[in-house]
This record gives C-alpha cells, structure tokens and sequence, in this order.
C-alpha cells in the first residue's frame, strides 16, 4: 500500500495583538542553523486584514533589508483593523512566487 501523495502545506499560526491609537512595528528575523539568513534578492511579504464577509480591507507591505522583515503601520492604518479579523501574511521568496505562509485573527487590546 503506497502513502498518500500530500501537495502544499497548511499555514503556520499568526497571532496579531494591536493596541488603539497606537503605531505598530513588527520584525521577523530571518535565522537558519542559528545564524541570519539573508532573504533571497527580491523576497516581498505583505499582511492582509479581511472583514467577516471575506474583503481585504487593509494590506501591510513588508520592508525587508538582509534577514529583517518589518512591518510598520501608523495609528490611522492600525485604527481601521477590528478584533477578530482574519489576517494573513504572503510570502514572495526571491520573486519566485507568492504563497499564505502565515494564517490567524488580529486581538485589539487595550
């Protein structure tokens, strides 16, 4: 009996804590075997927020510089971002094509 043949992969989980009124900054540091693994020429990231009905309502581009992914949003991008939304971030490695790394909800606390 052969194993199945399993194409794709599920995303990982992404948790996003937001705070009202307030910018946000996030980085991801690219490592591998312990040390910085710089992102392939050309890599592009972005965060999506979708309503309940499924509609993006906001997109957050990545800044990427050697193994640091940044996202930056100011407190008016952060303000338009409700509890409970869906959020996704694609990965383009190196320009070779995009795919939903990461998947989860957005938490607005405070």
């Amino acid at each position: 009996m052969s194993s199945p043949l399993v194409l794709g992969a599920a995303p990982g989980p992404l948790s996003i804590i937001l705070t009202p009124n307030t910018g946000f900054t996030a980085e991801i540091d690219a490592v591998l075997n312990g040390a910085p693994y710089l992102w392939p020429v050309g890599t592009t990231a972005r965060i999506t927020f979708d309503s309940t009905a499924g509609d993006v309502v906001q997109t957050w581009e990545a800044t990427i510089t050697g193994s640091a992914m940044t996202f930056t949003a100011t407190p008016a991008m952060v303000a338009s971002v409700s509890s409970g939304m869906a959020v996704r971030l694609y990965l383009n490695p190196g320009g070779s094509g995009e795919f939903l790394w990461l998947s989860g909800r957005v938490e607005v606390v405070g």
